[in-house]
């Protein structure tokens, strides 16, 4: 994906064009091209300042302990992220061990940087005012738990702390599975199958990390479903 495509209304109307509220498709007719990696060692901080200076960053080493090597004087764990790179004719494996194809637009090459689901975000008002800090953990959940915790706050209207604690989908197209988190309500799944889609547990469900502004106080949430935590002075 190009990355002007991300702003381009008539790339996202053409994307749209392909939803049918009946049934899902082949991964071919979404027209899908790139891989999605697993990572184990990533970290999510948003910060906001009583004067909407705001900050969300999102930081990894990718595997677990990374490369496995540590510098010998700074005693920093050196990140694996060259292992999100494809290359040609490997397979690489995604969060439920499934083989996706090699892409060349993932491939190493000089000053590129390799894919990845992180998504650091904030969300400004139309007088860019901050509302709204968040980001993620867990690989490449991370997307649409950042995405869904967004549209919860922005669309459905909840509260801070249910926009991060509602049950997650996921669905990564390669491959072509919806992801539920335990406690999802049933009559969707049900409706979701009905439409041909197959459906699959969660078994390391992802996290945000949150704060927002609202009615001039600050707000901030840590994922239960890891040691995360807010704190304020």
């Amino acid at each position: 994906m190009k990355l002007l495509n991300l702003t381009d209304p008539e790339y996202g109307a053409e994307l749209r064009s392909r939803i049918c509220d009946d049934t899902t498709h082949s991964i071919e007719y979404y027209g899908a091209t790139t891989d999605s990696r697993k990572t184990t060692g990533t970290s999510q901080i948003s910060v906001l300042a009583g004067n909407g200076d705001a900050v969300s960053l999102t930081t990894s080493i990718n595997a677990c302990w990374g490369s496995k090597r540590m510098g010998k004087r700074t005693g920093i764990i050196f990140n694996n992220h060259m292992d999100d790179f494809s290359m040609p004719g490997t397979p690489s494996w995604t969060d439920d061990a499934w083989v996706a194809p090699s892409n060349a637009a993932n491939w190493i090459e000089p000053g590129k940087r390799p894919l990845s689901a992180m998504c650091p975000s904030i969300v400004t008002d139309s007088n860019e005012d901050v509302i709204l800090v968040t980001g993620g953990s867990g690989g490449a959940q991370i997307t649409t738990a950042t995405a869904l915790t967004i549209i919860n706050y922005l669309w459905f209207g909840h509260n801070l702390l249910d926009s991060v604690s509602k049950p997650r989908l996921h669905n990564q197209l390669l491959p072509n599975t919806i992801f539920y988190e335990k406690g999802f309500p049933e009559e969707y799944l049900e409706e979701l199958e009905k439409k041909k889609h197959k459906l699959t547990p969660i078994s390391f469900p992802p996290v945000t990390e949150s704060v927002c502004s609202h009615n001039g106080a600050i707000f901030g949430v840590g994922d239960f479903r890891r040691l995360g935590g807010a704190d304020g002075f």
